[in-house]
């Protein structure tokens, strides 16, 4: 069963929020358009709503994001770090988005994959 969220916080800029969808006990936390310090919160905040009811996989899908700043690589980093890291799963498709994670070395922490179907169906 897949359910869909994209309610969040009212003050958070608008096309900044992440979608939230549930395939069982997995979240997948979708993403597009540049993450930094401005849309950072939009993609927080599902996480954090996801993590309430303890699913058993996270994935964050980055496959549409252009660009993703510090803050939001931090936001991988502290999922990976709050959550069992290999239960935190990425799909990166792009340069602007595989590059910083290599250059932080958090595609040696987490678990990168270029698909949604392949992060779904796990190692």
């Amino acid at each position: 069963m897949v359910t869909d969220s994209t309610d969040g916080p009212p003050d958070l800029p608008a096309g900044s929020l992440a979608t939230m969808r549930w395939h069982g006990s997995t979240v997948v936390v979708t993403a597009c358009g540049e993450i930094d310090v401005l849309t950072t919160p939009g993609l927080r905040w599902p996480l954090t709503q996801a993590l309430r009811r303890n699913p058993s996989v996270v994935v964050f899908d980055l496959t549409d994001v252009t660009f993703i700043g510090s803050s939001g690589l931090s936001v991988l980093a502290l999922a990976g770090r709050d959550f069992d890291r290999s239960a935190v799963r990425v799909v990166a498709t792009s340069q602007a988005v595989t590059r910083p994670l290599g250059l932080m070395g958090l595609n040696r922490v987490l678990t990168v994959f270029s698909s949604l179907p392949e992060a779904l169906a796990g190692p």
